[in-house]
């Protein structure tokens, strides 16, 4: 497993569960690390809380309407997976 973990061109993953205690991991600035009872918490609660304000949307063609709501949801599936 160790093999397959730190071999080729080391790039950054995810690791959804820790197989074993003491289990080693290379980590990044800035990244998280829950601790067991974190990790149930927040597995348990998918609800999220997002308040769009200023409501002030200029739609000068119908292809607008699309962008802007892709924007909104990629910018709300980024603050939702940040907010930890």
């Amino acid at each position: 497993m160790l093999n397959i973990l730190f071999a080729g061109d080391k790039q950054a993953y995810g690791l959804s569960y820790v197989p074993y205690n003491n289990f080693p991991a290379l980590l990044h600035e800035g990244e998280r690390v829950l601790t067991a009872s974190e990790a149930r918490a927040l597995k348990g609660s998918n609800s999220s809380n997002i308040s769009i304000t200023g409501n002030s949307f200029i739609i000068r063609e119908e292809a607008d309407i699309g962008k802007i709501a892709r924007e909104l949801a990629r910018n709300m599936a980024r603050a939702s997976a940040l907010a930890i």
